[in-house]
């Protein structure tokens, strides 16, 4: 998976070549059978939500102390992957490996509606799109429900795994596929209003920014397409895979790659601006904050760095694999870890140090 350099057994390769030897063989049926998730993180105006393993958990965001978790007791089928979707009306989303979604009340984890018509596992987060909730799956399939109830408007079937999230605008959803294209569907019916071929398996969203669609790549590093007609405008070379979705900031595209290097790209013209190495694997997508850059690491790492030139402000090593994406909300740094000390850190942005840590009792 890594291309250079590389020293040692890496676990997010074994797990990564693991689910894409079943996703990328056309075994999509199983492309989500990984022997364990890695956390999503999301967060709203009350909660912080971490899905991980066999529960999704609802944590005050001043104390880290939790107030739900759903299911209350661990069932055997049910275990998360994907971050879970909160919604303006007060309900979170999260799709599960018992090949269901869930609509959870915010306020108590209780169940609104359950939709259980996907025929295989549900890897990618949920995205919000007016009244529809978008919801890829490992079948391939994109469901559209409804927000209210859950009941299904029109689905679309690509050639292989979903295990991107959404993005809808302007009335129409882009997804991406393992079976290396990109999808603009309309966002009304699903009809498919064109697909290009990226040469690549896709396992993050795209992005729209300055008038590019942009979308990182298993082996084709970042493109850039024309919205309206799928066309490529510029392809940038990485050095390795790019899991994660490109963060915009000041006209640059950040984003990080499996051999652990960070790129700044302007978006026009797909130029490199700057370029670090970090100490290990990047699967999530930068988050950014005024003129600050945060990526964790595989290597268990948590880097801030200026977003306009890639110079360090700090870096603070918390141990375990950092894989999922970090996320910003009010003055809170939150970073999820799988195997480390705790499963959710909450972090000072200006300085990095920890605030409150969360580990779930048994």
């Amino acid at each position: 998976m890594r291309h250079y350099p590389y020293v040692g057994p890496s676990p997010l390769a074994a797990l990564t070549l693991a689910i894409l030897a079943l996703g990328l063989a056309g075994c999509s049926g199983n492309a989500a059978a990984a022997a364990n998730s890695w956390p999503g993180l999301s967060a709203d105006g009350q909660f912080v939500y971490v899905a991980f393993n066999q529960a999704v958990h609802a944590l005050d965001p001043s104390s880290g102390t939790e107030r739900w978790r759903f299911p209350a007791e661990a069932e055997r089928n049910v275990a998360f992957f994907a971050a879970p979707t909160p919604t303006e009306d007060g309900h979170v989303i999260v799709g599960s490996y018992d090949k269901k979604v869930y609509s959870l009340n915010s306020s108590d984890g209780s169940v609104t509606w359950t939709f259980e018509g996907a025929s295989n596992r549900i890897v990618g987060p949920a995205a919000v799109a007016g009244d529809l909730v978008l919801v890829p799956s490992s079948e391939g399939v994109l469901y559209a429900l409804r927000l209210a109830s859950g009941v299904q408007v029109w689905s679309f079937r690509a050639a292989e795994a979903l295990w991107a999230e959404p993005l809808a605008d302007g009335g129409r959803v882009f997804i991406a596929s393992l079976d290396h294209h990109i999808y603009a569907l309309d966002a009304e019916t699903g009809a498919e209003i064109w697909r290009q071929d990226l040469e690549a398996a896709v396992a993050g969203g795209p992005v729209l920014a300055d008038g590019h669609l942009l979308v990182g790549t298993l082996g084709r590093g970042l493109q850039a397409l024309d919205p309206a007609t799928g066309d490529v405008i510029w392809t940038f070379a990485t050095e390795g895979w790019v899991w994660g979705i490109p963060t915009i900031y000041q006209g640059m595209a950040l984003f990080g790659d499996v051999n652990g290097t960070v790129y700044a790209v302007d978006v026009s013209q797909g130029s490199q601006v700057w370029r670090i190495q970090l100490d290990g694997a990047i699967t999530a997508s930068p988050a950014v904050e005024g003129d600050v850059v945060y990526l964790p690491t595989e290597a268990g790492t948590v880097y801030a760095r200026r977003a306009g030139s890639g110079d360090p402000e700090w870096q603070i090593p918390l141990g375990g694999k950092l894989l999922s994406d970090p996320i910003l909300t009010g003055d809170k740094l939150l970073v999820a870890s799988l195997g480390g000390g705790s499963l959710v850190t909450c972090l000072d942005p200006q300085s990095g140090a920890t605030r409150w840590s969360f580990q779930p009792t048994q």
